[in-house]
C-alpha cells in the first residue's frame, strides 16, 4: 500500500502541472495524515505557484503600467511606441492562469503552513526553514523575518539575510495584490538600517499624484529620523530629494503639507530652509493669479513664524525686502502684504 501511493506520488508530482490539483492533493494527503507525502507534493506545488506567481505579478506590474501610458496617449491614429512594446511584453508572457497574484500569495501561505506543521512532526527542519522563508516573502512582515532569523542555523543567516531583504528591496509595493503598502516596506527596511535602499525606491514626486507626494513626505519624515538617530552626517543626503518633493507641493500651494518634514530639516539645517522658500516663493509668485495672492501670503507668514522661531530675523527682513522687490508692480498683493504687516 504505501508503495502503491509512493509511486502515485512520484508520477502526480512529475506530470501534474496544474498548481491548484497539487495543492488539493497536498491538502488531502494531510486529511489522512500522509505527511511524508504531503511534504513532497507540496513541496513541488509551491515551486509551481511561486513561478505563476513571479509571471502574475510581471503581468500586473506590465498592465498597471499599459493603463497608465494608455491615459497618456494623445495620438488617436496609432499605437505610442512605448504602449507597444508593453502590449508586446503582455503577449509573450503567454495566457493567464486565471489566478490573481493575492490568490496565488493565499494558496501558497496555506500551502506553507500545512507544509510547516508536516515538517515539524517529520522533524524536517530544513522544510520548515524553507517555507518560513517563503512565507516571509508572501507577507514581507517584522515578525515574520524574525521568525526566519530564529530557525536559521547562525552559519546560515547572513546568507539568507541578504536574500530576504533583497527580495524586500525589489518588491513592486504598488501592484493591485501586493501584501504590503510602500510605508510598511520602508518601516522593513529602516528597521535593518536600510535608508539608502529606502530611498531608492521611493516614488519620483514628479511622475505622481498628490496623493503619492504626501505619502512621500510622510516616509521622507521616517527616512530622516532614522538617518538622524544612526548617522546625522549622513542627512545633507537627502536635501535634493526634499526639494524635488517641496517643489512639488509649491506647484499646487500645498505649504502646510511641508510642515513637519521641515521641523526636522531645519534643526540641522536652517540655510536650507532659506534657499527652499527662495525656490517656493518663485514657483508659487510666477504662477499665482489674484485671487491666489492670500495664500502667498499664508506661505510667506509661515516662513515668517519659521525665521523668528530659528531667530533668524535678519535673514526674514532680507527676504520679505526681496519678495517686495520683484513683485512691487502687483499692487494688490502689495496691499494684501501690508494688511498682513509683511
Amino acid at each position: 500500500m504505501k508503495e502503491d501511493l509512493e509511486y502515485v506520488i512520484e508520477l502526480g508530482i512529475t506530470h501534474i502541472t496544474y498548481c491548484a490539483h497539487l495543492v488539493q492533493i497536498a491538502h488531502e494527503l494531510g486529511s489522512w495524515e500522509q505527511y511524508h507525502s504531503l511534504i513532497r507534493v507540496g513541496t513541488r506545488a509551491q515551486e509551481l505557484l511561486a513561478a505563476e506567481l513571479g509571471v502574475q505579478e510581471k503581468r500586473e506590474s506590465l498592465e498597471q503600467k499599459r493603463a497608465e501610458l494608455a491615459a497618456r496617449q494623445i495620438s488617436t491614429t496609432g499605437i505610442d511606441k512605448n504602449l507597444q512594446d508593453v502590449i508586446d511584453q503582455i503577449e509573450k508572457l503567454g495566457p493567464s492562469a486565471g489566478f490573481s497574484s493575492s490568490q496565488l500569495r493565499a494558496w501558497i501561505l496555506e500551502t506553507a503552513n500545512k507544509l510547516i506543521d508536516a515538517a515539524r512532526l517529520e522533524s524536517r527542519e530544513d522544510v520548515v526553514l524553507l517555507q518560513s522563508i517563503l512565507v516571509f516573502k508572501m507577507t514581507l512582515t517584522l515578525p515574520k523575518f524574525e521568525e526566519v532569523h530564529t530557525l536559521c542555523p547562525a552559519k546560515d543567516w547572513p546568507t539568507v539575510k541578504k536574500d530576504l531583504l533583497n527580495y524586500l528591496v525589489n518588491h513592486d509595493s504598488t501592484l493591485p495584490g501586493s501584501p504590503i503598502t510602500l510605508k510598511m516596506q520602508i518601516e522593513l527596511l529602516l528597521s535593518q538600517g536600510m535608508w539608502k535602499e529606502a530611498i531608492q525606491i521611493l516614488p519620483d514626486p514628479e511622475a505622481n499624484n498628490s496623493e503619492f507626494n504626501t505619502q512621500g513626505l510622510e516616509i521622507l519624515e521616517l527616512i530622516w529620523l532614522e538617518i538622524d538617530n544612526r548617522d546625522s552626517s549622513k542627512l545633507d543626503q537627502l536635501l535634493p530629494l526634499i526639494e524635488k518633493y517641496a517643489r512639488k507641493e509649491y506647484q499646487v500651494f500645498k505649504f502646510q503639507a511641508l510642515d513637519r518634514l521641515l521641523d526636522l530639516v531645519q534643526v540641522h539645517f536652517a540655510d536650507f530652509i532659506i534657499e527652499l522658500h527662495k525656490i517656493g516663493s518663485d514657483i508659487v509668485s510666477s504662477n499665482m493669479q489674484a485671487k491666489q495672492y492670500d495664500d502667498y501670503c499664508e506661505f510667506l507668514l509661515r516662513l515668517r513664524s519659521r525665521l523668528q522661531g530659528l531667530g533668524m530675523q535678519k535673514d526674514w527682513d532680507a527676504f520679505i525686502q526681496g519678495v517686495r522687490k520683484d513683485n512691487a508692480r502687483k499692487k494688490k498683493l502689495i496691499t494684501i502684504m501690508n494688511a498682513h504687516e509683511l
